[in-house]
């Protein structure tokens, strides 16, 4: 069974002030702890098997040691259950997946139609045991953002992943945002994943609410476009301003 999206999909938990999959093309401020506790459920049918996974909760950290550069931890807390003919033929009980380290750069700021964008690594650690593993996996994506209109912004990502049991796989984003208000914000999103012989197309559609400046809580559905998928997602984002100790 083919499954390109969730692997991609959890590799990318935990993501930046919204709930969306696409990754920021900027670092956080700055002296910023940035923590993004997220909660996903997704389900993906091929023939007369389903997948179902959870992640209950995940949670990245980010912390921007310098301008424009930040250090991040991941650690994708996942349960996974795989079904044949609607019988649960094997069960996975909630451990921590892969960790992830790694860094995000801000390449340059937007000048006119130019996007602002940020490159992103991180190394995939492996901590359970695993008969596939091969060695240690890597991220890395190039990620943009233009701002338009002054409530609108497009955000688009193009990355690889090289997993740790040497396969691979690239992927893109395609992300809209519309920000009603300082408030409450909206968003549709394409994501594909592809290797040399399968690719997935999911659409990806939510919003959020920003409690204060550095607050918010937002919710996520998404469907595959050209495979059976359903996937949804809730993240709670708090950053915190470490050098005057209180919330930004």
């Amino acid at each position: 069974m083919k499954l390109n999206y969730f692997y991609v999909i959890f590799l990318l938990v935990g993501i930046h002030t919204y709930a969306q999959i696409v990754e920021p093309a900027s670092a956080v401020n700055m002296h910023t702890f940035q923590i993004e506790m997220e909660a996903q459920y997704a389900v993906q049918r091929e023939g007369v098997q389903k997948k179902v996974a959870w992640s209950l909760p995940s949670a990245l950290f980010r912390y921007g040691i310098l301008n424009g550069v930040e250090l991040q931890l991941n650690a994708p807390l996942i349960k996974e259950e795989l079904y044949e003919n609607e019988h649960l033929v094997h069960k996975k009980l909630s451990k921590f997946a892969n960790l992830q380290v790694g860094a995000a750069v801000t390449l340059w700021q937007q000048n006119s139609i130019i996007p602002q964008a940020a490159l992103m690594a991180r190394m995939i650690i492996p901590v359970r045991n695993n008969q596939e593993f091969k060695g240690l996996g890597e991220l890395i994506s190039l990620n943009f953002s233009n701002t338009f209109a002054k409530k609108w912004s497009l955000n688009y990502n193009v990355g690889f992943v090289h997993g740790t049991d040497n396969s691979n796989a690239g992927y893109y984003i395609l992300n809209l945002l519309y920000n009603l208000n300082p408030k409450v914000h909206f968003f549709m999103e394409n994501f594909s994943d592809f290797d040399s012989s399968v690719s997935s197309q999911n659409l990806n559609a939510g919003g959020g609410y920003n409690f204060k400046g550095n607050m918010s809580i937002d919710f996520s559905v998404a469907n595959g476009l050209n495979h059976h998928l359903f996937y949804t997602s809730v993240i709670f984002t708090w950053a915190i301003n470490t050098k005057h100790n209180k919330n930004l």
